[in-house]
């Protein structure tokens, strides 16, 4: 079967600023924050149905870095797939387009708390109901 790649192009990058204000009109919940090293980093939380727990989330944004999306209570279950090495949520394919650094964080946090409902799903029936895309051999 054929790769079904999109064409790499260049994309203008968000300033900084305009992902603060994004973030506060559509997770006003959040805090925001610099970093060690000058990482935009937002907290709050997120609670993918009225019976979950509050899991408490935190965004981070450095340089030209992939964004990165952790739990950071409570603690997930091990053996949950879609994580990277680093414990950061895989929230999307990057060559499908679904998210790239000319779209606001706001829409990757939208992203992880879909994740979350997910993984609650995955929790209450061991399968992953969500979008997955296919990964390479050793990769999880």
């Amino acid at each position: 079967m054929a790769s079904t790649k999109l064409p790499k192009f260049r994309v203008q990058q968000i300033p900084p600023v305009r992902h603060v204000v994004d973030m506060r009109r559509h997770f006003p919940g959040f805090a925001y924050h610099k970093a060690q090293g000058g990482v935009s980093v937002w907290s709050g939380t997120l609670q993918p149905s009225d019976g979950s727990p509050q899991y408490v989330v935190e965004a981070q944004l450095a340089g030209h870095g992939r964004p990165r999306v952790f739990v950071r209570r409570p603690a997930l279950v091990g053996g949950v797939r879609h994580r990277y090495a680093d414990g950061s949520l895989c929230l999307y394919y990057p060559d499908d387009g679904t998210w790239h650094r000319g779209r606001p964080l706001s829409e990757l946090v939208a992203l992880a708390a879909e994740w979350l409902w997910f993984y609650e799903a995955w929790l209450l029936t061991g399968r992953w109901l969500g979008p997955e895309a296919p990964h390479g051999i050793g990769k999880g």
